[in-house]
């Protein structure tokens, strides 16, 4: 199993879906011993070293697809709560970034945190303007591509 994470930036500068691919290419890459064949929830990922079959509500009908699933919001409420340390006043350990009234309350009160994503809808507006550069970040990846 690998475990991989992205920043709020980065989605910000290359989209939610392109960030995924790469999240999911850095995860096959890290594997140890490497991958047969795989199973990717919802989308297939062509142009892979190995076949990736995408598969509609994989968490559903697919065993290691769920399993997964449940790592990842474990990881990212783990992450979550690392951030309500450095970010307070958000309530990130209680809602986990979900768009709870309490989440929707700490924005309009404090504003976005360099935590969230600014490309988001919701966090964009009407704070748009104002948020700092985004960096570059190698890990990027073209759109459905794994290098």
């Amino acid at each position: 199993m690998a475990v991989v994470r992205i920043g709020p930036d980065t989605i910000d500068r290359v989209g939610l879906q392109r960030a995924n691919i790469a999240l999911l290419c850095k995860a096959l890459r890290e594997l140890e011993g490497g991958y047969d064949y795989a199973l990717a929830d919802g989308f297939p990922l062509p142009r892979m070293p190995a076949p990736v079959l995408g598969v509609k509500k994989g968490d559903q009908v697919a065993a290691c697809v769920a399993a997964a699933s449940i790592v990842a919001k474990v990881t990212r409420d783990k992450i979550m709560t690392g951030a309500a340390r450095r970010y307070r006043g958000y309530g990130f350990q209680r809602h986990k970034g979900y768009g709870t009234d309490e989440h929707w309350a700490a924005l309009r009160r404090l504003g976005p945190s360099a935590y969230h994503r600014h490309s988001f809808t919701g966090v964009a507006a009407p704070w748009a303007t104002g948020h700092p550069a985004v960096t570059n970040d190698q890990e990027d990846q073209e759109e459905g591509e794994c290098r």
